[in-house]
């Protein structure tokens, strides 16, 4: 039993620090959240809602990022923290000829 619980705690703790690495080194270095997160904090809905200085974090679990050198196409939920509020936004990017675009933005 207690190498079942020893094998439970060395799982968790190789799943959080794949979550924190995705959370702190992935997904901030592509361009594709880089395009997103200076849309945000362009937005005049979300300064209004949560004020500035705003910081913006992406969800790892139910993002993803499809590209080749070319094309591609995003879908990044962000949490949105201002001195107001947080906001829950849901990003869909597309990349035409190499640049990232923004086509919606829903807060949820």
């Amino acid at each position: 039993m207690k190498k079942y619980i020893t094998r439970i705690i060395i799982f968790g703790v190789i799943i959080g620090a794949v979550v924190y690495a995705c959370l702190n080194f992935y997904w901030p270095r592509s361009a594709a959240f880089d395009t997103a997160r200076a849309y945000v904090l362009r937005s005049p809905q979300l300064v209004n809602q949560v004020g500035e200085p705003m910081t913006v974090k992406p969800w790892v679990a139910d993002s993803w990022i499809r590209q080749d050198s070319l094309t591609g196409e995003a879908e990044l939920p962000l949490t949105v923290k201002g001195p107001r509020s947080t906001r829950n936004v849901r990003m869909h990017l597309f990349k035409r000829n190499g640049s990232w675009a923004v086509q919606s933005m829903d807060l949820t």
